[in-house]
């Protein structure tokens, strides 16, 4: 499936485990169960921006109400990343392959826009200096 540009999902799912950076956190599809911890993608959040997650409100996903307080804890990281979210935090802990592939496209072209965001200000810095 081809969803941004030329990216596919595993060229997706490439860019958030090269992004995240630990062994610990790959995953090969996006239907797969360590998904439904929330943890993959608060990792993935804090990876874009690290000072967007608070540790403290992380938990371990084991049980069904941590796992349900991970996803939504990383959707609302997501969306002060200013990705457009379209999935529910249900989403995340039944490991639904299509919304989290959606997930993980908004958490991209946010790091884009974010990356670009900085590029400009930087040009602006520099003429303002000349």
């Amino acid at each position: 499936m081809q969803l941004i540009g030329n990216d596919s999902d595993q060229e997706l799912i490439n860019w958030a485990n090269n992004t995240i950076n630990k062994e610990e956190y790959k995953i090969s599809t996006l239907k797969d169960s360590s998904l439904k911890t929330g943890r993959y993608f608060i990792e993935l959040c804090a990876a874009i921006e690290p000072r967007a997650v608070n540790w403290d409100l992380v938990t371990s996903g084991e049980t069904d109400e941590d796992k349900m307080n991970n996803a939504k804890y990383a959707i609302s990281i997501a969306r002060k990343l200013g990705a457009i979210v379209f999935c529910v935090w249900e989403d995340i802990v039944k490991a639904n392959a299509k919304m989290n592939l959606v997930f993980v496209c908004a958490l991209n072209d946010a790091q884009k826009e974010m990356k670009s965001k900085k590029k400009s200000k930087s040009e602006e810095e520099k003429k303002e200096e000349a």
